[in-house]
């Protein structure tokens, strides 16, 4: 923080620190390149994350996001965060009992990871990037469904649906891929071609209406939840 002559808070951190060199004849370093507050700045951005400050104090200490340090200084920020997992945090939640609506919002993710966040109660399960008016929705559905339980048991049963239609085999396919066995390895297990496994797959997506195998995991592990009715 800079102060005046009159020891109130400065303004402007630019001004004040180009002023401040100027009147300590450090303007220029022993190379003779300029300093800058822009210089400052970025010095104690990259110099930060080696010492041990974590990203979102760093963010809050530069006024900016989390986001703006990992495009600009993803080169010293380390790729884990540090703290539990935005998974175990949900894990947590559920085992205290007063889990919020949440949603999982990943840059990076496999399938078991988006069954393993719906177990955990997320009622999605998104993959950056995502659109505004999409995310909006989501997160619209979302806060409905925590709200009206019916609403939330409709869209289970949605999914009942949408997974009743599959035949045995595509069951079983199903349930393997969701484990992140690859189609090769799958084929194998079961005796059949890869070509026939893969076909497989495309039906399954088809018939459930999924776009990518995490909306599929969301399905199945919705389905999952809704008990069988008394033969």
């Amino acid at each position: 923080m800079f102060v005046n002559a009159s020891g109130e808070r400065a303004q402007s951190y630019k001004k004040n620190l180009n002023a401040l060199l100027e009147a300590a004849k450090l303007k220029t370093d022993v190379f003779g390149q300029v300093r800058s507050a822009y210089s400052f700045w970025h010095t104690y951005a990259t110099r930060q994350p080696r010492k041990g400050t974590d990203v979102y104090t760093l963010a809050i200490n530069m006024r900016t996001s989390v986001r703006m340090i990992e495009l600009y200084y993803s080169d010293v920020v380390p790729n884990d965060l540090p703290g539990m997992s935005g998974l175990e945090l949900l894990r947590q939640l559920n085992a205290r009992g007063d889990a919020p609506a949440s949603i999982m919002i990943t840059g990076g993710s496999d399938v078991q990871t988006a069954v393993d966040a719906m177990k955990a109660g997320a009622l999605d399960f998104i993959e950056k990037p995502i659109g505004r008016d999409m995310l909006l929705s989501i997160v619209g559905r979302a806060l409905g469904e925590a709200k009206d339980t019916e609403r939330r048991a409709a869209r289970q049963h949605a999914a009942v649906e949408h997974v009743a239609g599959l035949t045995s085999r595509q069951h079983q396919i199903m349930d393997l891929v969701l484990a992140g066995h690859p189609s090769k390895n799958i084929a194998a297990d079961l005796g059949i071609s890869q070509r026939t496994v893969e076909n497989h797959r495309a039906a399954i997506m088809k018939k459930t209406g999924a776009r990518s195998l995490p909306e599929l995991a969301r399905l199945a592990v919705a389905a999952a939840a809704v008990p069988p009715l008394p033969h």
